[in-house]
């Protein structure tokens, strides 16, 4: 029988915005996604690699520059036989993910992601819709944290 007195939530020692954001990357609805790996093909800091924009107290957010492979792309790779360096150099681009103040990420928003995860454009509805709820949010005195991502910035 189990023991009831143990504690098996994950132990995330650090803020608790960024400890609630990386369980939800690692849970089901993130994919499962595997955040050391994506770190460790992102080079933060590294010639050619990703760069971190701390958050802003003046742009109420912060911002990642990666350069990553895609989902399609990671998956053609891995189920290739055969794959040079230049295959995944020439497959990396850039995507800037923004993190911050719900209704400031908003505001820059042209497309958000449904609840099946298909991409939509932002109708003024919608938009109407998301600044109702943040407000709701905000009278509960609940934090409200967007994500936003841009692909493909090397093409901007």
């Amino acid at each position: 029988e189990p023991d009831v007195n143990v504690d098996n939530r994950p132990q995330i020692i650090g803020n608790k915005t960024e400890a609630a954001l990386l369980l939800l990357a690692e849970s089901k609805w993130g994919h499962n996604d595997d955040t050391n790996a994506r770190r460790e093909v992102a080079k933060f800091g590294k010639k050619g690699g990703s760069r971190l924009f701390p958050f802003s107290s003046a742009r109420k957010r912060m911002s990642v520059l990666v350069n990553e492979l895609s989902y399609e792309e990671r998956a053609r790779i891995n189920q290739s036989s055969h794959v040079t360096r230049g295959d995944t150099k020439k497959a990396m681009h850039w995507t800037l993910y923004h993190k911050g103040a719900a209704e400031t990420v908003l505001n820059e928003c042209t497309k958000y992601l449904d609840v099946d995860g298909s991409e939509k454009e932002m109708t003024k509805p919608k938009r109407k819709q998301f600044e109702a709820l943040i407000k709701e949010y905000a009278s509960q005195a609940l934090r409200c944290v967007a994500l936003c991502h841009r692909n493909n910035v090397d093409k901007l």
